[in-house]
């Protein structure tokens, strides 16, 4: 299943695989494995955004899936489930996310467990200046769930990026300098975000 797709829940009934994020590229990254009971695809399912990684089968693998439209049918009559799934996704997503982050990569998995039940949805506005100097968010960390948003560094000019679901940015707000001057995030459309006060 690569990061490129979505559209199905993915229940492993035998077998073990990897989460890989950036397959095949110099930055390939190993986000866990998943066994018998684990399961994928609940971030493109909840967020409507395309996969953020790969899963590989490192054994052969039995797994059961569920298109989206027959998932969404299922979560229209059993509420519950889509509680359960969107608490599965903040908790894994964080973890994985907060472990790419140099200020909480020396965190145990656990400890990223347990900062991860910390995190608040937000939703901002497009064209809003979201995180730097000036900004009301400047002392947050936030995980990107849904829209675009753009990083700018103005010792940098050409050098900005655009962070889409999967990406987060803020993680200076926690180091031992804080925030450095020059570098601002503005939402390109509407922004909805995992956020950790600091």
């Amino acid at each position: 299943f690569r990061d490129c797709g979505s559209g199905e829940f993915v229940l492993v009934g035998r077998g073990v695989a990897r989460v890989i994020r950036n397959y095949g590229r110099r930055d390939e990254q190993l986000l866990g494995t998943l066994i018998s009971g684990n399961f994928f695809g609940e971030f493109a399912l909840l967020t409507a955004e395309p996969r953020m990684a790969t899963v590989k089968a490192v054994t052969p693998c039995h797994l059961l899936q569920l298109k989206k439209a027959d998932m969404d049918k299922t979560v229209h009559h059993h509420p519950n489930l889509k509680k359960g799934l969107e608490e599965a996704y903040r908790e894994r997503v964080l973890a994985n996310a907060l472990a790419r982050v140099p200020v909480f990569e020396g965190l145990t998995a656990e400890e990223r467990n347990d900062l991860s039940r910390h995190f608040a949805p937000r939703v901002i506005p497009a064209r809003i200046l979201v995180w730097g100097e000036g900004a009301e968010e400047s002392h947050s960390f936030h995980f990107i769930r849904r829209g675009e948003a753009a990083k700018v560094e103005e010792e940098a000019p050409g050098a900005g990026r655009t962070l889409k679901a999967g990406d987060f940015f803020g993680g200076e707000a926690f180091a031992p300098g804080g925030i450095k001057a020059g570098i601002s995030v503005r939402a390109l459309t509407e922004l909805e975000t995992l956020k950790l006060d600091r």
